[in-house]
């Protein structure tokens, strides 16, 4: 089994008309000198290899074992100018584009060291057009890739409180699923999305199609434990209280004027 070398640098690749190149030896582990001893004409059979590739047979001129060899010469690439929008703030970069790379809106940018979406392509020719090749352009208007932000409502018991979590790289979220919210397992009872309500066990969405998680908790606090409420809440009215007046705990409460009865009348 001949392993492939690794593509020389530009300007080295081999042709009929050379009979020395840098190419990868397997004895020596390396790129070192090779003397060209035969090239092959006809790579293979049509279809199967690229007419760019070089195949034949070397002689190593460190080790001096012979052996076939085949390469091709490295893909040309193209500089083009991106500017990066994230919010209010810009910057402008250039990056390294494939010869022939097709690039268009709403797509990503191939090798970008971050997450963006392409918003506008520029060409040459000063037209601005929804997609282009890449030796074409002349500026990419790209945008900081933002990961959805889920909201949840967390029902506890008659009290429903909101929260948010971010979602990153587009999850998954299923009826029945359990998931981690701030440190608490929640239990997904029902998912809004694509303008309804979607309660049925198995019911899954992406995290960006997800207009809101409805969740109860998982489980249920120890005895003595205070993780439901941290504070003790005020009834809203006294009127919901049991006694009209304010008093201590241990004062007997408020003193009424005691009624008389009326007396029975005879017939």
């Amino acid at each position: 089994m001949v392993e492939e070398p690794t593509p020389e640098p530009e300007g080295t690749s081999v042709t009929p008309a050379l009979h020395a190149s840098a190419l990868y030896c397997d004895v020596c582990g390396k790129i070192t000198p090779h003397r060209i001893l035969h090239i092959q004409r006809k790579a293979g059979e049509a279809g199967k290899v690229s007419p760019r590739t070089v195949r034949g047979v070397a002689r190593c001129r460190v080790c001096d074992s012979v052996h076939p060899f085949s390469t091709r010469p490295p893909a040309k690439s193209v500089d083009v100018l991106e500017v990066v929008s994230e919010g209010p703030l810009s910057q402008k970069r250039r990056v390294s584009l494939p010869f022939g790379r097709r690039l268009q809106v709403g797509s990503g940018v191939p090798g970008s060291d971050v997450p963006v979406i392409v918003r506008a392509i520029d060409r040459k020719d000063g037209r601005r057009v929804s997609e282009a090749r890449a030796e074409e352009i002349v500026t990419i208007w790209t945008e900081r890739e933002k990961p959805p932000i889920v909201r949840v409502s967390v029902i506890e018991g008659r009290r429903t409180s909101t929260t948010t979590i971010p979602a990153r790289e587009d999850p998954m979220f299923e009826v029945g699923q359990t998931v981690m919210v701030h440190g608490v397992e929640l239990t997904v009872m029902a998912l809004r999305a694509r303008g309804q309500s979607w309660r049925r066990p198995g019911d899954h969405f992406r995290a960006s199609e997800i207009q809101r998680l409805y969740a109860r908790r998982a489980f249920s606090p120890p005895a003595g434990s205070r993780d439901w409420r941290t504070v003790r809440d005020s009834p809203v009215s006294r009127t919901s209280s049991s006694s009209r007046s304010e008093r201590s705990r241990s004062s007997p409460g408020v003193r009424r004027k005691r009624t008389v009865p009326r007396a029975r009348t005879a017939d």
